[in-house]
């Protein structure tokens, strides 16, 4: 035993002298690095299509206006960053895209500086922030998904390296910036409490982590943290949201029995949490020869009892406690849903895991500069990939394929239509959202998945409405709650024939027109000109 471990700190060492590029190992080239990385997809992104994906279309009509809160959905963080980042760029891709990469790179840079405690190597740190994009749902989800999430993915990253400094310094001050981690990691999305729960779960099993838990210094943290919370916990206690009533029904899908919901539900947790983890934790194995045996024996050791602070354990402890949960969860409750974007909080930090194993396996120089380059491999994957959903729009990379949706002409058809300026009423969300992007003064509603309905301004009962709809998800007829929104401006549908719009897609290859989409519109003049 001591013997492996000697050949562990050997091969550790070995590994840290040639993982090492020099320049990228300090927090500021960890930071550079994952900016050049972001600027890549970014540009990439913007010079393809600036339509909004799927996440981004619902928070464009949420950010209208600063509100105190806008749905029980999700905590307002993102939408207050999003408010104050438009006020600058305007209702535009470039808004989402800055923020996201902007949270990435600060989730890397505190996944470093845990790193750095924990390993006490500045080359092993970096490879564990450098890993993440190697998470599935990092490497290639954030890309084209992703809002809240990214705040509580920097959150979470924050909170533990504020834990770690706690537990390691105890000063006042750590205790203050772990409280205000905790407290705006609170108001990303309601997954970070989870995250806070299996933290503390996993610390209380290790002494030196128990005490600073149960001391009064971490009371003070918590009162931070409920200070900052507790405004909107009581706006959703005063607007008598169920929360627990959302979540049942997120987690829950079909009614075929609750055991065989709860059977198929285990076993989509154990699917998704390996796919979560692709395909790093194929890759650590498969390039450190001793990754395996220090993966079976950190196994072993997370369920035994520790005198020692052992960070890597918690790390472990946390991603073990939250899969039991989910696992029971799902046998007990019947839950089945439970989805890959859920579990950011339970294995977002089992880079550094893996990495440890990865340190502790390595048995020969060229073992790390193998794992740059397989990552470094993944990495230009991704980005072909990427390039075939951008550019090439039809399967096996994209079925809807919205990013190549023809919005900028709808856009055209509207303002030929004679629609300035007013109130623009869409039925399903991605028409509408872009559709603000593209009239970034109009006031946009959308009437579906979910009903978002803004303010409505001085001057929009004088102004214009617009009424378009997807015939393609929509149907023919004027969709279901359009007429209410007209006459809370003061107008009615009445009689009014639709105008239909057919617009043909482009691509860089084919024929002009080798796809079609199809709107409807109706212009309202609220007060005609006299």
């Amino acid at each position: 035993m001591v013997r492996a471990r000697a050949i562990e700190r050997q091969g550790a060492r070995a590994g840290s002298r040639a993982a090492s590029p020099g320049w990228a190992l300090g927090l500021g080239g960890v930071i550079a690095v994952f900016a050049i990385y972001a600027a890549v997809h970014a540009l990439l992104r913007l010079t393809a299509s600036q339509n909004l994906p799927q996440d981004d279309v619902m928070a464009v009509l949420y950010s209208h206006t600063l509100q105190f809160a806008y749905t029980q959905r999700q905590p307002p963080l993102y939408d207050w960053l999003l408010w104050a980042v438009q006020q600058v760029t305007g209702p535009t891709l470039v808004s989402f895209l800055f923020i996201k990469y902007t949270l990435l790179t600060a989730t890397g840079a505190f996944v470093y500086l845990a790193g750095r405690r924990m390993f006490g190597d500045r080359a092993w740190a970096a490879l564990a922030a450098f890993s993440m994009v190697l998470l599935y749902q990092v490497g290639w989800n954030i890309h084209e998904g992703v809002t809240h999430t990214a705040t509580m993915m920097c959150a979470i990253a924050a909170t533990f390296w504020a834990f770690m400094r706690v537990v390691e310094d105890g000063d006042w001050r750590d205790y203050w910036v772990f409280g205000l981690s905790l407290g705006l990691g609170g108001l990303t999305k309601y997954g970070f409490a989870a995250f806070v729960a299996v933290l503390l779960l996993g610390a209380l099993l290790q002494p030196a982590m128990r005490v600073k838990i149960l001391s009064r210094r971490m009371a003070a943290s918590f009162g931070l943290a409920a200070a900052i919370v507790s405004p909107f916990a009581l706006w959703v206690i005063l607007n008598n949201h169920d929360l627990a009533l959302l979540y049942s029904q997120t987690l829950s899908e079909g009614e075929t029995g609750r055991w065989r919901n709860g059977l198929y539900g285990a076993f989509l947790t154990i699917r998704r949490t390996f796919i979560f983890l692709s395909p790093l934790v194929v890759l650590v194995p498969l390039i450190f020869s001793g990754a395996l045996s220090a993966m079976r024996d950190s196994l072993i050791e997370a369920v035994r009892p520790t005198k020692d602070l052992d960070w890597e354990k918690l790390v472990l402890q946390i991603a073990l406690i939250a899969f039991a949960l989910m696992l029971l969860g799902s046998l007990l409750t019947g839950a089945s849903n439970f989805r890959m974007r859920y579990m950011h909080p339970f294995y977002l930090l089992m880079p550094l895991w893996l990495i440890a194993m990865a340190r502790k396996g390595t048995r020969r120089d060229w073992q790390p500069k193998a794992f740059v380059a397989a990552s470094l491999f993944f990495a230009l994957i991704v980005l072909g990939a990427r390039v075939g959903y951008l550019y090439v729009g039809e399967k096996p990379f994209c079925s809807k394929c919205r990013q190549m949706t023809p919005y900028g002409a709808l856009a055209d058809s509207l303002s030929d239509a004679g629609f300035k300026s007013g109130t623009i009423i869409a039925g399903y969300r991605h028409t509408a959202g872009n559709l603000r992007r593209l009239f970034p003064r109009a006031r946009v509603v959308t009437l579906r998945e979910p009903l978002i309905v803004p303010p409505i301004r001085p001057g929009d009962k004088k102004g214009q409405i617009a009424v378009v709809w997807d015939v393609a998800t929509e149907g023919l007829a004027i969709p279901q709650g359009a007429d209410r929104q007209v006459a809370a401006l003061g107008g009615e549908i009445g009689g009014r024939s639709p105008q239909t719009v057919r617009v043909a897609w482009s691509h860089l290859w084919r024929p002009l027109g080798y796809r079609k989409s199809r709107w409807r519109l109706i212009v309202i003049d609220l007060a005609p000109p006299q």
